[in-house]
């Protein structure tokens, strides 16, 4: 997933729930969290006090959190977006699949109808379960 593809994710879920976009600031934030860099870098790139910069992401990862549904900080931003995209994704892919694309992975689908066993009688279950 791209810092672009995040920008867009966390723009549109914004705007969506207030009616506003992501400000400059707001957008600075995530792209620089997203590159690993700390919040003095962000502010000298946008141009305000490092305080105000961790203002700003702090209301920011409050917001994300309501939208989403969980909680957003500094150091899960990356996981905890990605993980919502990849549901996005299998939302608009699903209807031309019949099935969730992912539903091998987490319900243990692609199981062997066959009913194979290794020798210690565990089935195959060629998922993850979760």
């Amino acid at each position: 997933m791209t810092v672009e593809a995040t920008l867009t994710l966390a723009d549109t879920l914004i705007f969506t729930e207030t009616g506003k976009h992501l400000t400059d600031l707001q957008t600075i934030i995530i792209r620089g969290v997203w590159q690993g860099r700390k919040y003095p870098e962000i502010a000298q790139e946008y141009g305000c006090t490092e305080g105000h910069a961790k203002d700003v992401a702090y209301l920011l990862w409050k917001l994300l959190s309501q939208v989403l549904g969980e909680k957003v900080s500094k150091s899960n931003l990356r996981s905890v977006l990605e993980r919502r995209m990849l549901v996005e994704a299998e939302e608009v892919i699903a209807p031309f699949c019949g099935q969730s694309p992912l539903a091998p992975l987490v319900k243990g689908g692609n199981q062997n109808q066959g009913g194979n066993q290794n020798q210690g009688g565990n089935q195959n279950q060629g998922g993850i379960r979760i």
